[in-house]
Parts: C-alpha cells; sequence; structure tokens
C-alpha cells in the first residue's frame, strides 16, 4: 500500500491563504513556466501526480504504458527541473 503525501504545506486548514494574492499569482506562473519546459508525457505524469493525486499505477493505465515508464519519466522531469532551477539560482533568478 502506498502512502499518500500530505498536502498540509500547500493547503491552509483554515481558509485563510498563506500568500497574499500578488506572491500567489507570481509562484503559479513560475510553476506553469517550468512545467513548460518540460515535454508533454512529462508534464501529464507530474501534473496528474501533484494536482490530480494519482499513484504510478493509475497514471500508467491512463496512458497505456507500464508503470516502470512512467516512473522513468517522472525521475527525468524532476531532473530536467532540478537543471532549470540550478541554472536559475547560478544566474540570479528568483526561483519561484
Amino acid at each position: 500500500m502506498k502512502l499518500r503525501r500530505q498536502r498540509s504545506c500547500l493547503m491552509p486548514g483554515n481558509g485563510k491563504s498563506f500568500f497574499d494574492s500578488d506572491r500567489k499569482a507570481t509562484q503559479q506562473f513560475s510553476v506553469r513556466e517550468l512545467l513548460g519546459r518540460l515535454t508533454e508525457k512529462q508534464r501529464y505524469v507530474l501534473t496528474a501526480e501533484i494536482f490530480e493525486d494519482r499513484d504510478d499505477v493509475e497514471i500508467a493505465r491512463m496512458m497505456n504504458v507500464k508503470k516502470a515508464a512512467v516512473c522513468r519519466t517522472k525521475r527525468r522531469a524532476v531532473k530536467q527541473l532540478r537543471r532549470i532551477l540550478k541554472v536559475r539560482q547560478r544566474e540570479g533568478l528568483p526561483l519561484c
């Protein structure tokens, strides 16, 4: 049985936002920008897992591929995002 990650740091429990609207909008733009730098397959896998809370088996079924292919795609996507963020950090650009 796979344990699901708790998302308490992402979702406030009392209905109040952690960020003011400007910062939240900037972060949403940054996430979209980062996801836009990935391949369509990588983007699909990450968004299905993170935003739709699907596990690797479900994603594999939806994409009609093996679970191992989903794991590889996810690993490559995260590696690519790390590279992008490292470059942004080196250039002094904001990460989010």
